[in-house]
């Protein structure tokens, strides 16, 4: 059976955030100490639990309910 759709799932990033956003799909930020120092210190349990991809993290800092 052939698939119907491909959907996309893009989170919705506040403005404040959109320049890391920028940052997360380049992937300087992979062989840049101070970028992925920057990553883990938005949340350094969210960080492990995203496996160190920075546009997961996004995704769920963005989705996070607020504390």
């Amino acid at each position: 059976m052939q698939p119907i759709n491909d959907f996309i799932v893009v989170p919705s990033i506040p403005a404040s955030l959109r320049p890391l956003k920028e940052i997360s799909y380049n992937l300087w930020w992979s062989w840049n100490p101070d970028a992925v120092g920057l990553f883990r210190r938005i949340d350094a349990g969210l960080w492990e639990q995203a496996n160190h991809n920075p546009i997961r993290l996004l995704g769920m800092v963005c989705w996070a309910p607020p504390q």
